[in-house]
């Protein structure tokens, strides 16, 4: 499985056959899961 990601990543996806998944925001919503744990373990 490929996974295109980031800003650009709709483009490519569409551009080819080879990407079966394009998620531009999966920096970000790996960043806020590390931040909901830090949170977590502090409380």
């Amino acid at each position: 499985t490929v996974i295109a990601t980031g800003g650009l990543a709709p483009i490519f996806f569409n551009a080819t056959d080879a990407i079966q998944h394009a998620d531009p925001d999966i920096t970000l919503v790996g960043l806020l899961e590390i931040h909901r744990l830090n949170i977590s373990e502090k409380a």
